[in-house]
């Protein structure tokens, strides 16, 4: 993503829901991190950057919906989570297939142009109650223990 898309996402944020928070998450990304933060037009009493962060969990936890790339770590935490997603980039390969998933169960919407955006939460939103509902039944928060105790049992 370029910092031209992020400006007009966060311009139209801001004009549909001047009461809500927008957090831009740059990650390693640093260039990219630097152009959002030098121009004026970023400031925004309802927006925040950030950069690379250990705390990816806490913020998709705390989140309404979460606007992101199609990769499957991110996508899973969401579906984990029970948050809706808005995939906004689908690299060729493995994250179609996140695309698809996201897409075939209605998880979620993909919006790929910045203009695409507040038409997706929008949608989300007016559903959300159905959306969370339909996360619910692929979350497995307790996948992990589940595996631990499977290769347990097996080394027994």
């Amino acid at each position: 993503l370029r910092a031209g898309y992020v400006r007009r996402v966060v311009k139209d944020f801001n004009s549909h829901y001047p009461d809500r928070t927008l957090l831009v998450i740059t990650g390693r990304d640093k260039e990219l991190h630097r152009q959002i933060e030098k121009d004026p037009a970023w400031e925004s009493d309802n927006c925040r950057l950030i950069g690379w962060t250990h705390d990816m969990p806490s913020l998709i936890m705390a989140s309404d919906i979460v606007i992101t790339k199609a990769g499957g770590s991110t996508v899973m935490e969401c579906v984990s989570a029970k948050k809706p997603l808005i995939i906004n980039k689908i690299i060729p390969g493995q994250e179609e297939g996140n695309a698809e998933l996201v897409e075939r169960y209605k998880l979620g919407q993909i919006a790929q142009k910045s203009s695409e955006i507040i038409t997706a939460i929008d949608d989300i939103y007016k559903d959300y109650v159905s959306y969370t509902q339909r996360l619910a039944t692929f979350a497995k928060p307790d996948a992990a223990e589940k595996i631990i105790d499977f290769i347990a049992k097996r080394l027994d």
